[in-house]
């Protein structure tokens, strides 16, 4: 579900805030949306629930990502408000376009597709991964990261 509509809470607005913080400082240049779903009810029968989604894109001429896009999901056990939703999975997929050029998965923590990005921009989207999971401890409780 859209990140926007997440942001529920000062405390999950203020997380969602840090996370797309932590892709912009390993990825800079990057921009980051919010609502990368349109509204509808083909859309919303077609995404988690209980997801944190955002898109990034990335700067002309970047190509460590081998991408112009990156869709990123945060999928939750459940409610964030409630007292044991916790953090299951990170997703995430590299689109030039429209054409989906790799996918990624926290489970795995490897890239497959067509385009791979590379080894070094793989080790810095592994290292946000940890960093997100680190951020999203527990989701409806505040805290700073450095």
């Amino acid at each position: 579900m859209n990140a926007i509509d997440r942001a529920v809470t000062p405390g999950l607005a203020s997380k969602i805030a840090r996370l797309a913080v932590f892709f912009r400082a390993e990825f800079p240049g990057s921009t980051v949306d919010f609502s990368p779903w349109v509204p509808g009810d083909e859309t919303l029968s077609q995404v988690d629930p209980y997801s944190i989604d955002l898109s990034f894109r990335l700067p002309r001429g970047y190509t460590a990502l081998q991408c112009q896009y990156v869709l990123m999901q945060v999928h939750f056990s459940g409610n964030l408000l409630g007292p044991s939703c916790t953090l299951q999975e990170i997703t995430a997929s590299g689109y030039m376009y429209t054409a989906q050029r790799w996918e990624f998965s926290t489970i795995d923590r490897q890239f497959e597709g067509l385009a791979a990005p590379k080894d070094s921009a793989q080790v810095q989207f592994q290292e946000l991964t940890d960093r997100i999971f680190e951020l999203f401890e527990h989701p409806n409780r505040v805290r700073v990261l450095e």
